[in-house]
């Protein structure tokens, strides 16, 4: 697991960090390891938006992480912003190099004892202020396209 990769980089320009990022990925396959590198969204931006949940575009730093990985998800709490009916916690695929992508999967989160659990497929719009937005009357998981 990596966060803030680029801190351990000496040349920070960002053809250097996604050249870091591609070694990275090739050792990772020469050693059969798997690879997570957590990155951060741009808070500013994103309060700025109608819609919270993370995008691509809104990683902080370089387009380094997303060029050079295979996979990038997006973890979205709808309770940081705004209060909600249920606990969930929503994973956007942002992408995906073999495979169907965007896709988002809506989990049931149980805070008090650490258990995520019940995940299901909720409908993805991958365009800006189109994504699926839950209606807090709904029980867990309805999504209302706006």
């Amino acid at each position: 697991f990596f966060d803030i990769f680029n801190r351990v980089l000496v040349d920070r320009r960002p053809e250097a960090e996604e050249a870091a990022f591609f070694r990275l990925s090739g050792m990772a396959i020469e050693t059969g390891c798997h690879v997570v590198n957590t990155h951060q969204q741009r808070l500013g931006d994103i309060a700025k938006r109608d819609d919270f949940r993370p995008t691509a575009e809104g990683i902080k730093g370089s387009k380094a992480p997303i060029e050079a990985s295979d996979y990038v998800f997006g973890v979205h709490d709808p309770n940081y912003f705004k209060p909600v009916v249920r606990q969930v916690l929503e994973v956007h695929a942002l992408k995906v190099k073999k495979g169907p992508s965007p896709w988002a999967v809506s989990f049931e989160v149980d805070k008090d004892r650490g258990i995520i659990g019940r995940g299901r497929s909720i409908p993805y719009d991958a365009t800006p202020g189109k994504r699926g937005r839950r209606k807090p009357e709904d029980d867990f998981g309805d999504i209302e396209a706006s």
